[in-house]
């Protein structure tokens, strides 16, 4: 059974980091804040508000300086939520645990799975297309493109990988596919 995985290129990615960085940096302030204006957290409740606070700025700067791609925003959202938790603001550590898995969502990789029964497409949530909803699937010059019998058009760039798919193989592959079965009689 013949298969194929194309990644797609998300290409908002850097826009949601710096928006996570936002948050993440309003968040510290907000709780730093909260704590001074609080009365009932005393001096001893600090630790619990700075110690994740320094955590976060430091796995982001040991993050930045290894060069690695892969994103660490996830567990930095879990500590910021321990501040709002010891503050009793739950509410507002649920909101960070919203973000958190929206984030997540945002930026995870986008890949679509085609083999001979489905295409399995990337959309939240997860969008399965049976080969007889299209007119046509090809992939040509690093862009994939479906075309639906409902005159509907998805095309997007796909991610530069250490193993391409071979755009002859992905085609032939898809236009067999799309082949009516030939009815005996």
């Amino acid at each position: 059974m013949q298969d194929y995985t194309i990644v797609l290129r998300n290409e908002k990615t850097n826009k949601y980091n710096t928006i996570a960085w936002l948050f993440i940096l309003f968040n510290i302030a907000a709780s730093i804040w909260i704590a001074i204006a609080k009365k009932d957290t005393g001096t001893t409740g600090f630790p619990y508000i700075l110690l994740p606070t320094f955590l976060v700025l430091f796995l982001h700067y040991r993050h930045l300086k290894s060069g690695s791609k892969k994103n660490s925003f996830n567990f930095s959202f879990l500590l910021l939520a321990f501040p709002w938790i010891f503050l009793k603001l739950f509410w507002v550590a649920a909101i960070v645990f919203l973000v958190s898995i929206l984030h997540g969502i945002a930026i995870r990789t986008l890949a679509v799975h085609t083999d001979s029964d489905k295409i399995i497409y990337p959309s939240f949530p997860k969008r399965t297309i049976q080969w007889n909803e299209l007119n046509n699937i090809i992939l040509k010059d690093g862009l994939l493109t479906i075309d639906f019998k409902n005159n509907t058009i998805i095309q997007q760039l796909i991610e530069k990988t250490e193993h391409p798919v071979n755009e002859k193989e992905f085609n032939d592959f898809c236009s067999k596919q799309l082949q009516p079965e030939s009815s005996t009689i």
